[in-house]
Order: structure tokens, then C-alpha cells, then sequence
């Protein structure tokens, strides 16, 4: 029987390993190969990315708002192969960066909601120029 993914929060000296996170339905995918933290939607709280033997990624939203730390999966994709990597990087020089999965078959490239990242970058257009912005992140014609 395969183990759900467990991570570890708040490790410190005073509460060692005592305070766990388990991620639901994780060991239906079969063994966790490889997992990273990143922030993919842009809602400024990161979500856990989990790549499986059982050739599946997931992605996680965990919930810090309440006392007890939980995660809800939001998003599935099986591949062909097992996924042996995970990682981010801005290959497109855009800006924003990437998911990258390693498989058996070579690099699959995840881009990011472009809705989101959309609102990302007008956000941030909005907080560097705000003279030339208005409220709903419009640019201003004179």
C-alpha cells in the first residue's frame, strides 16, 4: 500500500516534526517522485506540486486559516510517464515563469492561467505606473 504525501510545517526546535500536513487522496496516484512549492496562480499563497511514479501531477491548495492545516487537491494531469522533476523557470522570458515537468519521455512545459497571470502583470503595471493606469487596470489615452 502506498502512503499519502505528508509535509512537515513549522519545523523548529520546539515542536520537532509534530505538526504534519497530509495531502487527501495522494496515495491514489502511486509513489511521490518528486514535489515543490511555487506559487502558480498568483493569489500570492503558494501551492504544493507533486509529480508521481504512477505518471500523475497534482497540484494542491493548502489552507493555513485555520488551526488545523489542511490542502485540497485542484488540479490532476496523467502523463505517459512517471514524473521525476519538478521545477519553475522563466524559459519563455516573459515574466512569468513556467512549470517544468521531467518525465521517462523528456520535458513537458506547463504554462500558467493566462487570465491570472494577466491580472498578475496588471497588478503589478498598476503598482509601478499608477498615473498611466486607472482602477480596472485600463491604460489611460490621452
Amino acid at each position: 500500500m502506498v502512503e499519502q504525501v505528508v509535509l512537515f510545517t513549522n519545523i523548529n526546535e520546539e515542536t520537532k516534526l509534530s505538526k504534519e500536513l497530509q495531502l487527501p487522496d495522494s496515495s491514489l496516484y502511486d509513489s511521490p517522485t518528486c514535489v515543490t512549492i511555487m506559487d502558480i496562480n498568483h493569489d500570492g499563497e503558494p501551492e504544493i506540486l507533486v509529480g508521481t511514479y504512477g505518471c500523475c501531477f497534482l497540484v494542491y491548495k493548502p489552507d493555513f486559516s485555520q488551526s488545523q492545516v489542511s490542502a485540497k487537491l485542484v488540479y490532476f494531469r496523467q502523463f505517459n510517464s512517471p514524473i521525476y522533476s519538478i521545477c519553475f523557470s522563466d524559459i519563455t522570458v516573459d515574466g512569468l515563469y513556467e512549470v517544468l515537468l521531467l518525465s521517462f519521455n523528456g520535458i513537458h512545459i506547463l504554462q500558467r492561467c493566462l487570465s491570472a497571470a494577466k491580472r498578475y502583470l496588471d497588478n503589478l503595471l498598476y503598482e509601478i505606473y499608477p498615473a498611466v493606469t486607472n482602477h480596472s487596470h485600463e491604460p489611460v489615452v490621452s
